[in-house]
């Protein structure tokens, strides 16, 4: 097999193709051009061939995974299966992973760290950001250690929940869906619940006001509806001009919900 070219091609990464008399071209990138010391009108005997393209092969991956690397704080895992979506064979993808590591490029730690950073600053719960772990194959045996720098997650519902309502008093159903997109965001059912009511009884204090002179608690014990109805109940009275007690003992009027199977 004869090679009867070099061309230059519009690639990003800078690709030569390589035409043999064969007819079947081939991109290499121009380092391996050079530790092959390939020319044109250069014989290639048919073994030689398959080292050629291993050769390409896995310089190709190696330059796509710094690439990757140098754009986002990957992990191990997550390096090799983005090598093999762009299509990198699973020998070629591995052997790139393998050669960064030894050059001390890859933490997955820091990946993990990263990770929970990004959900943090976009209002994501804990859930949601195991989630992300989870897709970025972080092993699972960094979770706990990454999640632990996650900050008090009842900051990060009060903002959620300033930013929605925006100072108005929502009503029935502004509430259901914040405490719904609370809980799309990864929190915990009941921190999203309770802070959505908590947040309600907090403005009622900071007014002072008690139109009617009556102040009312709330004690809701059951399951997750009960709860659903404790604030629909909430904040009917609300309405009729009742202040919501946070402090069942300084209630005037204290209501115990619950179900029949307590």
């Amino acid at each position: 097999m004869r090679l009867l070219a070099i061309e230059q091609t519009r690639s990003p990464q800078g690709k030569l193709r390589l035409r043999f008399d064969s007819g079947e071209p081939m991109l290499v990138l121009p380092a391996v051009v050079a530790d092959l010391s390939l020319r044109p009108g250069m014989d290639i005997p048919d073994a030689a061939r398959a080292s050629l393209e291993a050769a390409a092969g896995s310089a190709s991956a190696k330059e796509r995974a710094v690439r990757i690397l140098s754009a986002a704080t990957v992990s191990r895992a997550e390096l090799e299966h983005r090598l093999r979506q762009k299509g990198e064979s699973p020998e070629n993808a591995r052997q790139a992973v393998e050669w960064l590591d030894g050059l001390s490029l890859l933490d997955d730690e820091a990946a993990a760290r990263q990770i929970v950073r990004s959900g943090t600053a976009k209002g994501y719960g804990a859930a949601r950001i195991r989630q992300m772990l989870y897709a970025k194959h972080i092993p699972r045996e960094l979770w706990d250690e990454a999640l632990a720098e996650l900050p008090e997650q009842d900051d990060a519902i009060d903002a959620f929940l300033q930013k929605r309502f925006r100072g108005r008093q929502p009503d029935r159903t502004e509430i259901r869906r914040a405490a719904d997109a609370l809980l799309r965001r990864g929190h915990a059912w009941g921190a999203a619940r309770s802070n959505v009511t908590t947040r309600i009884f907090r403005r009622n204090k900071e007014r002072g006001t008690t139109p009617m002179g009556k102040r009312v608690g709330m004690i809701s014990l059951g399951c997750a509806k009960n709860q659903v109805n404790a604030e629909q109940m909430l904040y009917r009275l609300q309405q009729a001009g009742y202040t919501l007690q946070e402090d069942v003992d300084g209630a005037d009027l204290v209501i115990v919900n619950t179900c029949g199977f307590i």
